[in-house]
């Protein structure tokens, strides 16, 4: 489907402007996952160059014709499996989406340390048959197990994981319940 393009101008003060409107079948998913209901709108200062400008304007337009391309393939029940490789690659770029605002002022370490706790204890309490006096404690094994991933389901949907999926453009295929991602015909690990 193509979507119409939006065009880039300046401002009376000189400044880069351009505006996209949101179709109205995909608004209400659109302004849940990014916030704008209506339209998006791009601003860049008069002192940017014209080339650096076009530039920019045409990465934000081409992420938000992701972002609704996307959400239209889940509507018509569209994805897709990512191979092991993908997967691995995806959850990388997760990482560093999810963890930028927090470059420049992390905030406390012991904040940090207690949202760690909490995943370590959603993944100890998913899997209380294994044995909770090894000395490893391979938290990274316990949490391929399929308990785990339906347990800590919740809290990757406070990791912003959905908006990220949509930024990227990506959407994956789902076990039966349409809650996990899959990954080449096996879940995402």
């Amino acid at each position: 489907m193509a979507f119409r393009m939006s065009s880039l101008t300046r401002t009376k003060s000189g400044a880069w402007f351009s505006r996209k409107g949101i179709p109205k079948d995909v608004r209400d998913e659109y302004a849940a996952l990014h916030g704008s209901r209506w339209e998006e709108l791009f601003h860049r200062p008069a002192s940017l160059p014209l080339l650096k400008a076009k530039v920019g304007h045409s990465e934000w337009e081409a992420g938000i014709d992701s972002r609704i391309a996307a959400l239209r393939a889940k509507q018509r029940g569209e994805g897709r499996d990512l191979t092991q490789r993908e997967a691995q690659a995806l959850a990388g770029e997760w990482y560093r989406w999810y963890i930028d605002p927090h470059e420049e002022n992390p905030g406390e370490p012991g904040h940090w340390a207690e949202l760690r706790e909490i995943f370590i204890d959603l993944i100890t309490d998913a899997t209380p048959w294994w044995d909770y006096d090894d000395p490893e404690f391979q938290h990274l094994h316990r949490a391929k197990e399929p308990e785990v991933r339906e347990e800590v389901h919740e809290a990757c949907r406070r990791s912003k994981m959905a908006q990220f999926l949509a930024s990227k453009g990506e959407v994956l295929t789902s076990n039966c319940d349409g809650t996990v991602p899959r990954c080449g015909g096996s879940r995402v690990s």
